[in-house]
């Protein structure tokens, strides 16, 4: 069991985690929510960019599958660097090849995280991604 956590004051609450596979949405689910983050699901790139659209005010962070039917994960982050430029976007991949490439042009992905991933390293990646960002 993963103990519960106060979120960080630094960091925005909200989490939009998007993948088409219900039980990897659901463990990324449960995982952010131990790390103190409100996610957000979605199970489509559609889905997704319409709860973004709706919620951009507090979605800081969003966790997204590379290969999604329809648009993938890159064309979505896209979408949503559209909206918000200074979204913080880890895409997550089950794919070794791609976990190591770079993905997409420069500034687009803040980070890649390798399927499985530990709930350590979830938070490693953005607590990377908000420093980043603030240099």
């Amino acid at each position: 069991m993963l103990a519960r956590v106060e979120p960080d004051p630094n960091r925005d609450p909200y989490l939009l985690i998007v993948d088409d596979e219900p039980g990897v949405l659901e463990v990324a689910r449960i995982m952010a929510s131990s790390l103190g983050w409100s996610p957000l699901v979605a199970n489509s790139a559609e889905h997704a960019f319409a709860l973004f659209r709706d919620h951009v005010d507090v979605l800081g962070h969003v966790l997204v599958d590379l290969h999604l039917p329809g648009a993938n994960g890159l064309e979505l982050a896209r979408h949503l660097r559209g909206l918000s430029p200074a979204v913080r976007i880890a895409v997550m991949t089950g794919d070794d090849a791609a976990s190591t490439a770079p993905l997409g042009e420069p500034g687009l992905v803040n980070a890649v995280l390798s399927k499985p991933f530990t709930v350590g390293e979830l938070d490693h990646v953005f607590a990377l991604a908000a420093r980043s960002r603030a240099a």
